[in-house]
């Protein structure tokens, strides 16, 4: 940002550039500023903003432009909560009314999932996989991608094969017939995996002993001790079940994940 200028004028300064009036700048950036609330600081300097005002600004900058591709390199990292989430929809109207291509680098996956029409999972500069939010949430290629996404994350099992099926512990893992029929093929030692939200504590299943239960509104964490270790489920609403309490956990074969242990390479989702 330039320190000498207000905040309209860093907002506006690239149709400075091209020309336009100063009524003409004015008119496109004051709904970009109302989008980014800063509609009450256009005439203050930057040194007078706060750290998430100041990245504001400088997105501002880059959507009053409307170019043809966009670079964003973790534009809301300084932004609280509430914001954040807005600022998502912004960019991603602003994705859809241009047309064009954004390159989102973030950290943080709620953003990639929130905002992406796809997805490159990169790790130490190579990338894992490249898909869509759902290819990547649902057939993660590698146990780097699943256990990136999703939050808590995938619970990963180390399993012993015995024929076509695989325990956890002296407990039996249930496998459909995509899963045998893949145990068939694949020779290997296999980890399983399986995500909080397709844990189910019922009344049939694998007995397993409550640690802690972690309300957050619409889902409660629940944190179980069992035969095969432990386990993060999340169950929706408010579960009320106190730290010690007897329950059974159990899950839907087509829920399962099948990763190769050498490789951590996906065998089956």
């Amino acid at each position: 940002l330039y320190p000498h200028m207000t905040v309209e004028e860093n907002i506006g300064f690239a149709l400075r550039l091209k020309g336009l009036s100063r009524e003409a700048i004015h008119r496109k950036v004051v709904p970009v500023a109302s989008a980014l609330e800063l509609s009450h600081v256009l005439d203050r300097r930057p040194a007078q903003l706060s750290g998430g005002q100041q990245q504001r600004v400088a997105i501002g900058r880059a959507i009053i432009r409307e170019p043809k591709v966009f670079l964003f390199d973790e534009p809301f990292s300084n932004l609280d909560a509430a914001l954040r989430i807005k600022m998502r929809g912004e960019v991603k109207e602003l994705h859809s009314r241009l047309n064009g291509t954004s390159v989102f680098v973030t950290h943080d996956q709620e953003e990639a999932m929130s905002i992406s029409d796809r997805i490159a999972v990169m790790r130490q500069g190579v990338i894992e996989q490249v898909g869509t939010p759902e290819d990547i949430y649902a057939r993660p290629a590698t146990t780097y991608v699943a256990t990136f996404i999703g939050s808590p994350q995938v619970e990963i099992l180390k399993a012993r094969r015995e024929g076509d099926q695989l325990n956890v512990g002296a407990l039996p893992v249930p496998t459909g017939e995509a899963a045998r029929q893949a145990l068939a093929r694949h020779t290997g030692e296999v980890d399983v995996a399986i995500r909080p939200e397709h844990i189910r504590l019922e009344g049939e299943g694998t007995p397993a002993r409550v640690r802690l239960t972690q309300p957050i509104g619409p889902a409660t964490l629940v944190t179980v001790d069992w035969e095969g270790g432990t386990l993060n489920a999340r169950v929706p609403g408010l579960a009320k079940l106190a730290a010690g309490a007897q329950v059974r956990i159990a899950f839907d074969p087509a829920d399962v994940m099948l990763f190769d242990r050498a490789t951590g390479r996906l065998v089956l989702a």
